[in-house]
């Protein structure tokens, strides 16, 4: 993503801080899914970071919490992420 780019999306959440909400298949179960768009763009970065789509990094935080909100768990893995590669 270039400079361009990204002021283009960072000026989006000044003005839509609404959440967007998806839908996923996980371990066989439909699940619905909302966030921000910042934190669905920031999954998207992740999954492309890690060579994986944005539905099996969700499964994987899922396989990897015992929170009862998924969405609140998927938030704190992003905000997690982001902390270790800053080297916080």
């Amino acid at each position: 993503m270039d400079d361009r780019d990204e002021e283009e999306h960072d000026s989006t959440y000044e003005r839509s801080p609404y959440c967007v909400t998806r839908t996923f298949i996980l371990d066989g179960e439909e699940i619905t899914l909302s966030l921000e768009a910042i934190f669905w763009d920031a999954l998207m970065w992740i999954a492309d970071e890690q060579h994986k789509s944005v539905g099996a990094v969700i499964e994987e935080v899922d396989d990897n919490t015992d929170a009862r909100d998924l969405s609140s768990a998927v938030r704190l893995f992003v905000l997690q992420y982001y902390r270790r590669r800053a080297g916080r």
